[in-house]
């Protein structure tokens, strides 16, 4: 809150040069959620698109979910494959 009130404080000018410094420290107090951008290729946004209507979510939530998702699954493999590579050194 203190980071906020510190924006809102700032001359204009100010705020636009320091917006993104202050901005990032209050994402990381506040615990809030970074903003990325990608670019899909047609189809992918279609079917992005698609799913995000069939589950009443918006594009974004569900590609934030899309993106957990196969961080987590690819986590999991990468362990997996650790794991047996140490197996097959025994």
């Amino acid at each position: 809150m203190l980071l906020l009130m510190q924006v809102l404080l700032l001359p204009k000018n100010a705020q636009m040069s320091e917006n993104s410094n202050i901005r990032n420290s209050i994402e990381e107090v506040s615990g809030m959620s970074k903003r990325v951008s990608v670019v899909l290729q047609n189809n992918v946004a279609a079917d992005l698109e698609q799913l995000a209507t069939d589950e009443r979510r918006s594009q974004s939530q569900m590609g934030a979910i899309l993106i957990e998702e196969a961080l987590k699954a690819r986590k999991e493999l990468q362990e997996m494959e650790t794991t047996s590579a140490v197996q097959e050194d025994k």
